[in-house]
């Protein structure tokens, strides 16, 4: 039987492994200067090249072919296709986590972010007014307008009510007013009443007077007076009266006071 190949063995790929975890977490853990950056960068993928050389030999070797680089080698069996299989799998999920961690250490140390200020840059800036106002230019412009329509119609609607509080304001003034004219009316109707009974109580009187005197006397008086006030006493004498005295006065006043009694005058 050939001798073995002297290659990397399994606990050598686990103690590759957790010399690349240790890597990682110190770009994770530690904030490295871009010169510390890149030391533990390129152990990461010095790692991680020489773990994929490795699974690309044992590959190969499955196939039947040579290996690509002889340096490093997995174990292999003289005829186990069983051992092959497992060989394969196993490397390609140390491949598979090995490189997701690398990525990882990757982006913690910087180097596959990018930076606000570039993220900034790349992205164009959004316009105030499509980022604060959710409504189109020509939506903002009708809602401007309905908006001042409505400023409008309110300043109308107050002014309106305004003139309607004085307009009401008026009315009550108007009514009040008019309550103390038909007060007065009613306050002159009734002294005007008063004076009239009055005033008809004295003709009265004055009537009797005359209508008890000598009919020649009476006649001289009455002619003196006034045609209205004559008239109001002869009214309140006796027809017969009457006659005697107007027979007794001068033609004209008499004629006068006659008309006036028919009611020609």
């Amino acid at each position: 039987m050939a001798a073995k190949k002297k290659g990397l063995s399994r606990e050598q790929a686990a103690e590759l492994y957790k010399d690349l975890q240790r890597a990682m977490s110190t770009v994770r853990n530690k904030k490295l200067t871009p010169a510390g950056q890149s030391a533990a960068s390129s152990n990461v993928k010095e790692s991680a090249r020489l773990i994929a050389k490795e699974i690309s030999s044992a590959m190969s070797r499955d196939r039947g072919g040579a290996p690509a680089e002889p340096a490093l080698e997995l174990p292999r069996s003289s005829g186990s296709v069983v051992d092959r299989g497992k060989t394969l799998a196993i490397s390609l999920i140390v491949l598979f986590a090995l490189t997701k961690v690398a990525f990882s250490a990757l982006e913690a140390g910087g180097f596959a972010s990018v930076s606000p200020a570039q993220a900034a840059i790349a992205s164009p800036a959004a316009s105030p007014f499509e980022s604060k106002n959710p409504y189109s230019r020509e939506e903002f412009a009708i809602l401007t307008s309905l908006d001042a329509r409505r400023v409008e119609l309110e300043e109308r609607r107050e002014k309106l009510d305004s003139r309607e509080k004085d307009l009401e304001l008026r009315d009550r003034e108007f009514a009040a007013k008019l309550t103390q004219l038909r007060e007065l009316t009613e306050t002159l109707k009734s002294e005007r009443g008063k004076n009239e009974k009055k005033r008809d109580g004295q003709l009265d009187q004055l009537a009797n007077v005359y209508g008890s005197m000598n009919p020649q006397e009476a006649a001289a008086l009455i002619e003196q007076l006034d045609v209205t006030i004559a008239l109001s006493l002869l009214e309140r004498m006796p027809e017969k009266r009457i006659g005697q005295i107007l027979a007794l006065m001068k033609p004209e006043k008499a004629l006068t006071l006659t008309k006036m009694l028919s009611g020609k005058i």
